[in-house]
């Protein structure tokens, strides 16, 4: 066993005047820069200011100042501090260079647009652009350049947005540019905005850059590749998908890439979808419970950089990564907050074929920041049997170093140790573990080998030999014992305890940190001090329950809701949130708004029938506060069988022939009957409608008077046809039900929200029924909105019946407007 015994770093002399590092002039939105000052006061903040925001947008961002190029000009930054001269640098934002091929303009219309080659006629070195404007899908297919000359670039002159469930179509490019970073003030003017199903479609692209797209509110996976999972692996070039570039994409509220394919040894063909040296550089994904931001099922030489993640996977309890990778990648610079899952799940493999190598491998993970975790830990490896064939294939090492992790499994009971890995065995590689910092792993006392301690930790251990090695890693158990600024994990001025890094060939990559700082050789992802922040900040922004509500999985009653929301912002971080359930204050652990009860297990100490009212607010870390959100009440259900709590109706005669009660099954003689029950929908509660599934059925419904003049005022309503297959709403249609047409011997219900929804739901078992998730999932009947009463009335023509019409009632939850 090697020791390695930590050493701490000399106090850093002051300099004697304030100084900050210098952005360099640059192209429009080609990077973001960070800000840093230093200067012998150590008491008074120091604040940034641009000239023109409208050119250099410098803001406070998990307490660390940045300016982001954000249009074309010239523009001063300002670095003040009380009882110093201030600091002025002059900066240049230039477009982006002028096309010098042809220009050849499309769009301007709207509906859907085709760009080819056949189309267009185009030659390499053509620019195309595309006019702003929503579109009906765009299609950049079949051009294909040849390697060495110049490519085709595609480009926008304002913002390009896809609407109305519209995709964008990537087939069949080499050596393409397809940028929608061009705009001023418009960083992604390629958008995607909204589709239930799949927002990008890529297949058979190599060379291809893609800059400033973004897809936001996609319902599946954000791309998604096509016949991917048909390209077998052969040995030759034209077997995979090589060299593109994904650079300042961005994801909100949907998942970022999928690829298909696969390694099995087992199996012919032994390896589909491969993709070679792809780049995702600088994207971010926020509020996205998709899972895995990035599955890659086969891939070497991959690179993530600089990506940002933020609110990931807030209502998954699952085991995933948020970026899967089997094969080859490497990870550094990026940033993972408030979020459930691993960074990265790597599954490794080498090619050893002697076309894409003939050796092993090694995955680098560094410069990470990955802190306040619902659930699981930072990274995990492991390989598998199949992927190892001699000669094809063989095992590929993991390095991880100067990465920086906390606040691991926030979960409320805790489930699982935090960990900064989890290795299963990588079938002959070597996981090396070093310079990493981990904080608040929650089970101080677990003798978890998978877990990277310090050494003189419970359960520590340091060794450079073996399978597993790890050595001159920090673990504190607290955050005040970090001594890192939680917003950004900085070590926080004045820290004389940070750690030495020990340095190796691996290391030698890890020349800057996310910031733009010099590696200094201290261990952890950031390499330069915290500074002080304004005494006063803004407050956090109200979480964004209003979009999205309800998760289409989660039940609308008090004990599985779920929520699903968008982060809220501040300039030094979200710390977590606070709920509050008919006046009782509670505060979660992480930085989450996913619902109002300790997760996972179901709210407890809940009343049956019973509304309980909930309402959210944001907390930074500086203990501020947003404004609650507006409140959203849930109901829960009964502690026995709603059937049995069901109070039949009588029938009177409103208007038509002669009404006849058989036994509580009504039917009418001579002419068509209006009926009234008498009864009447009350504020703060909602009702279930319940009849026999006869063969024929009348007609059990509401309307907005006690006597309505004639079937048509009847909003909505439960009856059948011959087949006693589908539900009508007398005034809306008729909607067909597939679920459950040969099964006649079941109830059917109509469920009435108080502000005016309805919707028709079988039950399964005959006795009981659900209350409807949300009208995504149920057969749904609007009415018009009616805030007063709703009274429950019946038609019944000559030729059918009304058989045994039944009320509940309840208190009622919140439901979604359509």
């Amino acid at each position: 066993m090697t020791t390695a015994y930590l050493t701490y770093n000399e106090v850093e002399r002051l300099p004697q005047t304030l100084t900050f590092n210098t952005p360099s002039s640059s192209l429009l939105w080609e990077k973001v820069c960070y800000l840093y000052a230093t200067s012998p006061d150590q008491v008074n903040p120091i604040i940034f200011t641009s000239s023109n925001p409208t050119v250099l947008d410098v803001q406070l961002k998990n307490s660390f100042w940045q300016v982001e190029y954000c249009g074309v000009g010239t523009a001063t930054i300002t670095a003040s501090q009380v009882g110093q001269p201030s600091v002025v640098k002059s900066i240049t934002v230039s477009a982006k260079p002028a096309p010098t091929g042809r220009v050849i303009n499309v769009g301007g219309s709207g509906g859907t647009l085709s760009i080819t080659t056949t189309d267009l006629g185009l030659l390499p070195g053509d620019t195309v652009v595309i006019a702003g404007g929503d579109y009906h899908n765009i299609g950049i297919t079949d051009i294909l350049i040849t390697d060495g000359e110049d490519p085709v670039t595609v480009i926008t002159d304002g913002l390009v947005r896809l609407v109305d469930e519209s995709h964008f179509s990537f087939r069949n490019l080499r050596n393409v540019v397809i940028d929608g970073s061009r705009v001023p003030g418009i960083k992604h003017a390629l958008l995607v905005d909204g589709n239930n199903y799949r927002g990008i479609y890529y297949d058979n692209i190599n060379y291809v850059t893609f800059k400033g797209i973004e897809t936001r509110n996609i319902y599946d996976y954000a791309w998604s590749a096509e016949q991917l999972d048909e390209l077998v692996y052969n040995g030759t070039e034209d077997s995979y998908l090589k060299g593109c570039r994904f650079i300042n994409c961005k994801s909100d509220n949907s998942s970022a890439f999928l690829s298909s394919g696969g390694l099995n040894i087992n199996e012919e063909p032994k390896l589909r979808g491969l993709i070679v040296d792809f780049q995702f550089i600088g994207w971010e994904i926020v509020n996205s419970s998709s899972g895995s931001s990035f599955y890659i099922s086969a891939c070497q030489d991959v690179l993530f950089k600089d990506c940002t993640f933020n609110h990931i996977n807030c209502l998954n309890n699952n085991h995933n990564g948020v970026i899967i990778a089997n094969g080859h990648a490497d990870i550094n610079n990026c940033r993972l907050t408030n979020f459930q899952g691993n960074l990265i799940r790597m599954w490794p493999f080498s090619i050893a074929d002697g076309h894409l190598g003939s050796g092993p491998r090694t995955c680098k993970f560094y410069g990470n920041q990955i802190f306040t975790s619902r659930k699981y830990g930072a990274f995990e490896g492991q390989s598998f049997q199949y992927f190892m064939e001699s000669g094809f294939t063989t095992y590929c090492n993991i390095d991880i170093f100067n990465n920086t992790c906390g606040n691991m499994n926030q979960n409320n009971p805790t489930v699982y140790t935090g960990t900064l890995y989890d290795n299963y065995g990588l079938w002959g590689g070597t996981a090396r573990l070093f310079n990493n910092i981990l904080i608040d792993p929650i089970n101080s006392g677990s003798n978890n080998v998978f877990m990277t301690y310090n050494s003189g930790a419970p359960g520590g251990t340091e060794t450079q030999t073996g399978e597993m090695q790890e050595w001159n890693n920090r673990v504190y158990y607290t955050l005040a014992d970090a001594k890192v600024n939680p917003a950004n994990l900085a070590p926080r001025v004045g820290n004389s305890g940070k750690g030495k890094a020990t340095s190796n060939t691996a290391t030698l990559v890890f020349t800057h940190d996310r910031y733009g700082n010099a590696k200094i050789g201290n261990i952890g992802a950031v390499q330069c001090s915290d500074m002080i922040l304004p005494a006063t900040l803004v407050n956090p922004t109200i979480p964004g329950l209003e979009p999205q509500l309800l998760n289409p999985s989660s039940g609308s009653d008090a004990a599985t809701f779920q929520i699903d929301c968008n982060a809220s912002l501040s300039p030094i971080g979200i710390k977590n949130y606070d709920f509050e359930r008919n006046g009782q204050l509670i505060t979660t652990r992480g930085g989450y708004c996913r619902d109002g009860k300790p997760d996972p297990s179901a709210d407890s100490g809940l009343s049956a029938w019973t509304a309980y009212t909930y309402k959210w607010r944001a907390r930074d870390w500086r203990d501020q506060v947003s404004e609650w959100t507006i409140a959203h009440t849930f109901a829960t259900e009964s502690e026995t069988s709603e059937n049995g709590l069901a109070t039949a109706l009588t029938l009177t005669k409103i208007t038509g022939g002669t009404l006849v009660n058989t036994n509580g099954v009504y039917s009418a003689t001579g002419n068509a009957v209006l009926a009234s029950t008498g009864i009447v929908v009350p504020a703060g509660y909602a009702a279930r409608l319940i009849i026999d599934v006869n063969v024929g059925q009348g007609i059990l419904g509401w309307a907005t008077s006690s006597v309505p003049g004639s079937a048509t005022d009847i909003i909505a309503g439960i009856t059948t046809n011959g087949d006693a297959g589908r539900y009508e709403s007398f005034s809306q249609g008729v909607y067909k039900d597939l679920r459950d047409t040969e099964n006649h011997n079941i109830l059917i219900s109509l469920y009435i929200d108080y502000n005016g929804n309805s919707w028709c739901e079988k039950s399964n078992d005959g006795i009981s029924w659900n209350k409807p998730a949300n009208q995504l999932t149920s057969y749904y009947f609007l009415g018009e909105p009616n805030y007063g009463a709703k009274h429950i009335v019946a038609y019944i023509p000559t030729n059918r019946v009304l058989g045994h019409p039944r009320i509940v009632f309840y208190p009622e939850p919140y439901v979604i407007a359509p």
